[in-house]
């Protein structure tokens, strides 16, 4: 029996020792082998200092190495901590500082970006898996590992103790922390499981990297299930026809992204060239799929089921929509049907239930809830609501932000949401943290983010009115500096004023007007 995620890997080790846990292509490694190597981690982590609950910092690309420490971590009694390769140095430093982290596990391919990520960071650091002399930095090559012990460690872990924080754009300008225990971890692990039928015959491709919830299916669900995780490189994201290759070649059972992964293999992934009858499922998520794009993709996987997976990274995943063989009803996608353990609520603003059909803002209360933001107290108790359901039984609801309506069938339709949290390319984004952002770099007086679609894809822009004596191009150059690049706008306009209403806000209407034409006179 499984009671905590540390036991996955020691428990499919035992059940199927041969069976390939992970691959990235350039290695790839047995469950035996990964039970055997992250106790080393877990050892590692413990002989230099840590006691549970304290968070490790995991800066690493997608490959082999980074599942290893996801579970090495775990096993220690820490909580792992992932961390953006390609964030900006201020982030990086923000997180490690924000999640009080003493431990880092790298990689030698990332020695510089770990130097200029690490500049004047002043706590210190026990460093696994490169070498950085000229730093007071504890450093130990990955080779160090070799000298601990295989067994596993004597940690008493339990269900309630935190497993991982993974951070998120914030209102605030600042990203949050969403804290997920061992229990709402497994519990997720053994719910998408169950719902899409996992075993140890499955082949998983993850394409997503370990800072992004989806992660959590290839990086947990498909290892407790016995099944191979292909940990997919950045590479494929450029390339698609190598990727439909690939898919091909390791004969990929199971598939998980976001939409645009299956748009770019669409657009440029030679299918007509290639072999998809091994797919039997194929999972997709975090932001909308254009249904007659799904229609096309599905004529290439003729023995694959299709489900739109909808869960916000506080519950990881609460609905899903699945169809296979023919085309769907809807002229857009559902967020589909509540699964398992999970209750839902639909409110309108005064917290009153809404009819049937009516629009109202979606509650989640699951087993795969978070525990709350790190640090953030109060930002957790306004997230939460707590409901009577039954006389005398009250539930604790996660306030989700998403406007929802729900038909007759207990089908649930997106229609939009309360705030200015907006999904691109699977990003969940606040806008209010990019203006925030750029407000602080002192560049700009005033500033307005928005969104306008281009070619199906969700893309975020920028209006501002700029401090005397700087520039456009200053402001870019800073901006590179402190933001993420998938939240960076496409495109900074200046000007003397902002439009504003009637009732003196924003006019964001006249903003992306302005954008509508620049676009359309380029056309």
């Amino acid at each position: 029996m499984i009671y905590t995620i540390s036991q996955i890997l020691t428990h499919s080790a035992q059940r199927v020792p041969e069976n390939t846990a992970f691959d990235s292509g350039s290695e790839s490694i047995t469950f035996s082998e990964a039970d055997q190597q992250t106790n080393q981690i877990a050892n590692f982590l413990i002989e230099n200092g840590l006691k549970k609950g304290d968070r490790v910092g995991l800066f690493l690309k997608r490959n082999v190495k980074s599942a290893l420490a996801v579970h090495g971590v775990l096993k220690s009694g820490g909580a792992f901590v992932p961390i953006d390769v390609d964030a900006p140095a201020e982030r990086i430093q923000y997180i490690l500082d924000d999640c009080n982290i003493h431990y880092l596990i790298t990689e030698e391919s990332l020695t510089n970006h770990v130097n200029t990520a690490l500049e004047s960071f002043p706590k210190e650091l026990v460093i696994l898996g490169v070498d950085l002399p000229q730093t007071d930095y504890s450093c130990f090559s990955r080779e160090t590992l070799h000298d601990y012990p295989t067994h596993t460690p004597g940690i008493n872990i339990q269900s309630s103790d935190l497993a991982y924080i993974m951070y998120t754009s914030g209102t605030t300008g600042f990203p949050k922390g969403i804290m997920h225990t061992h229990y709402s971890c497994l519990s997720y692990a053994k719910l998408s499981r169950d719902l899409y039928d996992i075993s140890d015959a499955d082949v998983v491709a993850n394409h997503s990297p370990l800072h992004f919830d989806m992660s959590t299916f290839g990086y947990i669900t498909a290892p407790m299930a016995g099944a191979t995780t292909i940990i997919l490189g950045k590479q494929y994201s450029v390339f698609p026809a190598s990727l439909s290759q690939l898919i091909e070649q390791k004969k990929i059972t199971v598939w998980y992204s976001v939409p645009l992964v299956l748009q770019q293999l669409l657009e440029r992934g030679d299918l007509k060239n290639r072999d998809f009858t091994s797919m039997r499922w194929v999972l997709f998520g975090g932001e909308p799929f254009p249904v007659h794009q799904l229609n096309r993709f599905m004529a290439h996987c003729p023995n694959a089921s299709f489900s739109n997976v909808y869960g916000p990274a506080e519950v990881n995943q609460c609905t899903f929509y699945n169809r296979k063989g023919k085309e769907t009803e809807y002229e857009t996608l559902p967020l589909g049907e509540v699964w398992n353990d999970t209750d839902h609520l639909i409110l309108n603003e005064n917290q009153d239930r809404v009819k049937q059909g009516e629009i109202g803002e979606l509650l989640i209360h699951s087993s795969t809830m978070m525990a709350g933001y790190w640090n953030h107290e109060e930002r957790t108790r306004k997230s939460i609501l707590e409901v009577e359901v039954h006389s005398g039984l009250k539930k604790r609801f996660y306030k989700t932000g998403d406007l929802v309506k729900e038909d007759e069938n207990g089908v649930l339709f997106f229609i939009g949401r309360k705030d200015r949290q907006i999904k691109s390319r699977g990003h969940r984004i606040e806008l209010n943290e990019i203006e925030e952002t750029i407000l602080r770099l002192g560049e700009v007086e005033q500033v307005a983010c928005y969104t306008y679609t281009l070619s199906g894809i969700n893309e975020i822009f920028a209006t501002v009115v700029l401090t005397s004596g700087t520039s456009i191009e200053n402001l870019n150059h800073k901006i590179q500096k402190s933001l993420p690049k998938y939240s960076i706008p496409k495109l900074i306009l200046e000007t003397e004023k902002l439009p504003r209403t009637s009732a003196g806000k924003v006019d964001y209407k006249k903003l992306k007007e302005n954008i509508r034409s620049i676009y359309d006179s380029k056309n």
